[in-house]
């Protein structure tokens, strides 16, 4: 069942990632013409603010698109802002599993006796991981952008090395995830 509840978990972890980016760029002033949660072929969309935000079925990544360039500070406090709600979403996703913390001990009883439970300890891990992997300083990932204080424009072929560079990843996180969904 925990299983079952984690791929929408992901999805949720990457959504709350990008939303985070959207945010802060619009109380910047920087235009977003789309956000896009997952890889493949489009399932649904829908427009927001002059934004459209489209979902694909594989939860393999997600990015923003910016109507125009940004650097400096307006570039790193929308960069920190993808890695910050996936902080906090982790947080109060571990927050809401009921595990409990001692010093000498942890009690993951709560997680055994509720799926919900399980599924927000997933959620908590997936936007920790997600939030921890993004501020590494290597493009293309939030990391780069918050040290540079610029974002780079995708070309074409910077689109497919992104995609490649999202599925490799998103692929081990899974794994990870999957592997500590199933021992639980």
């Amino acid at each position: 069942m925990i299983f079952l509840l984690s791929i929408p978990g992901i999805f949720i972890a990457l959504f709350a990632h990008e939303l985070g980016h959207y945010l802060v760029a619009r109380v910047a002033g920087v235009g977003v013409s789309q956000i896009r949660i997952g890889l493949g072929p489009r399932v649904f969309s829908y427009h927001i603010g002059g934004c459209e935000i489209v979902f694909a079925p594989l939860p393999l990544g997600a990015s923003t698109s910016y109507k125009e360039a940004c650097s400096g500070i307006k570039a790193r406090f929308i960069a920190a802002a993808g890695p910050a709600a996936s902080f906090l979403v982790g947080v109060l996703a571990f927050a809401y599993s009921g595990i409990s913390l001692q010093a000498d001990s942890i009690d993951l009883s709560p997680v055994l006796g509720s799926p919900w439970s399980g599924a927000s300890l997933m959620l908590s891990v997936v936007s920790l991981a997600i939030a921890g992997f993004n501020v590494l300083p290597i493009r293309p990932l939030d990391g780069a952008a918050i040290v540079t204080g610029r974002f780079e424009s995708l070309t074409a072929s910077r689109g497919s090395e992104l995609h490649l560079f999202w599925i490799l990843t998103t692929i081990i996180a899974i794994i990870l995830t999957l592997w500590f969904a199933w021992r639980l």
